[in-house]
């Protein structure tokens, strides 16, 4: 299972099971008055994101990092990909850049997700900074200069906690704001990287964290 790009413009996420030949497409992109007349391409980077798969491979689970949308999905014997929830909240501005090509409005195309993780049956979903693509450079950079003047770092990112159907659970807040997050042995893992480029990563007992 994987993104991928259908010239059609029609459907964003595929799979290519062993039987199959070809790239077999499921899953539609979300639709709004906007879209109507943007190609393959442009849709296919807009709706760029983060997925995984549980520990099966039978569940799928989708959220693009410029738009509010967030997909639940179940993954057939067959390679077939079938929803079960989708959140699907916002679409991005489309504006024409030079007359011909397409591109998201970064004034008003907003930073929502960043990754999303599965773990012991439940899905966790990492929030950006809630901001529009140029405002959330400036939302990070005020999160490090606090770490740098008062050792604590200004939280936005949050994590929200699902069930593998997609029914909400409870919302995370850690004490970084991770890039990415990562699950092992009932530890939650969280990659944080400040704007000099320096990484750090951090783990906290999934238990204590509810």
């Amino acid at each position: 299972c994987f993104q991928a790009l259908d010239w059609k413009g029609e459907k964003m996420l595929g799979s290519l099971h062993p039987q199959d030949k070809e790239i077999r497409m499921f899953i539609d992109y979300p639709t709004g008055d906007n879209t109507e007349n943007v190609g393959a391409g442009p849709k296919s980077n807009i709706y760029q994101g983060a997925l995984t798969l549980d520990d099966t491979g039978t569940r799928l689970f989708y959220a693009t990092y410029c738009s509010d949308n967030v997909d639940f999905l179940r993954v057939d014997p067959s390679g077939a990909i079938l929803p079960i929830k989708q959140y699907r909240f916002s679409v991005p501005k489309f504006v024409v850049v030079d007359g011909i090509n397409t591109a998201y409005d970064s004034w008003k195309a907003y930073d929502h997700y960043l990754d999303i993780k599965w773990d012991n049956n439940k899905v966790y979903l990492l929030t950006s900074t809630w901001t529009n693509m140029v405002e959330s450079e400036r939302v990070r950079a005020e999160a490090y200069r606090s770490l740098c003047e008062t050792g604590k770092e200004k939280i936005y990112a949050r994590i929200f906690v699902f069930t593998q159907e997609g029914e909400p659970l409870y919302t995370l807040r850690l004490d970084v704001n991770p890039n990415t997050i990562l699950f092992l042995d009932g530890k939650l893992y969280a990659l944080s990287a400040n704007a000099e480029g320096d990484y750090e990563l951090r783990f906290y007992d999934i238990s204590q964290l509810k």
